[in-house]
């Protein structure tokens, strides 16, 4: 993994997807958390994605054809390396680069 890049400069930026080979999913009582390098800043953040958010269930009692099979909700990254790059705005929902993005499957 390359080295977490200070000087990159806040800009929220939506990123091309990044394949998931860098990244590790874990659960636990807080939820799903996706763990990888920042592609944009190459800082490590982490994501937990909380047991129970609406919209990621299949519970959905009102679906016409029940065996179709449910789209997953995306799962947007966003920069969370903790680290507040230059320019970052003092009312920024997350403390990093900016950045975001989606993760594939590992190839």
């Amino acid at each position: 993994m390359a080295e977490h890049d200070f000087t990159t400069p806040y800009v929220e930026q939506r990123l091309p997807d990044v394949p998931g080979a860098d990244y590790t999913r874990t659960e636990d009582d807080q939820g799903v958390r996706v763990v990888g390098p920042c592609p944009r800043c190459q800082g490590r953040t982490e994501t937990v994605w909380g047991h129970g958010l609406a919209g990621t269930g299949t519970k959905a009692i009102f679906r016409r054809n029940r065996s179709a099979p449910v789209d997953p909700v995306p799962e947007v990254h966003y920069c969370e390396c903790g680290y507040p790059h230059p320019g970052m705005a003092a009312n920024a929902p997350f403390t990093g680069c900016g950045a975001s993005w989606e993760i594939g499957a590992a190839p």
